[in-house]
């Protein structure tokens, strides 16, 4: 092992953000397309990253209130997006990054998978937080809504 090498990942690691993770104990179960849902969560993550600088990440998948929708959010506490970024983020090849950066791809796969199942993404900020959300509806197995009624 190269010396160099093992000092370079453990300067990236030391200044990555800290994360937080909260799932609703209701929300273990998901019905949906695992690897999909996962895609959407990972490109909706590397954004929070590349968000600086973001000091936490906190990941939360919880419920609507009435309990058709599934909210999978990732918040950040980087400078956040501006007002055209928001409006474009799930656009097809948008960046708001220098050219070459990035490829523009990330939200509007994200955007993607909350389509296949019947939602959406939603971007906002705050004055502490930046969150992006995937919406699922139709998240439970039709047993688990009789028994949720």
């Amino acid at each position: 092992i190269q010396p160099e090498l093992v000092s370079d990942h453990t300067t990236k690691l030391a200044s990555m953000p800290e994360l937080r993770i909260e799932i609703a104990e209701s929300a273990t179960r998901i019905f949906a397309d695992a690897d999909a849902v996962v895609l959407g969560l990972t490109e909706l993550i590397a954004n929070a990253i590349e968000a600086e600088p973001a000091s936490m990440i906190a990941i939360e998948v919880y419920p609507e209130a009435g309990g058709d929708r599934l909210d999978i959010a990732v918040l950040d506490d980087g400078v956040g997006p501006t007002e055209r970024a928001l409006r474009h983020a799930c656009d097809p090849f948008f960046s708001d990054k220098p050219a070459g950066r990035q490829s523009g791809l990330g939200l509007a796969k994200a955007g993607r998978v909350a389509e296949m199942h019947g939602g959406r993404v939603e971007l906002g900020r705050d004055a502490r937080w930046t969150r992006a959300v995937i919406r699922l509806s139709g998240w439970r197995v039709e047993e688990e809504w009789s028994a949720a009624a």
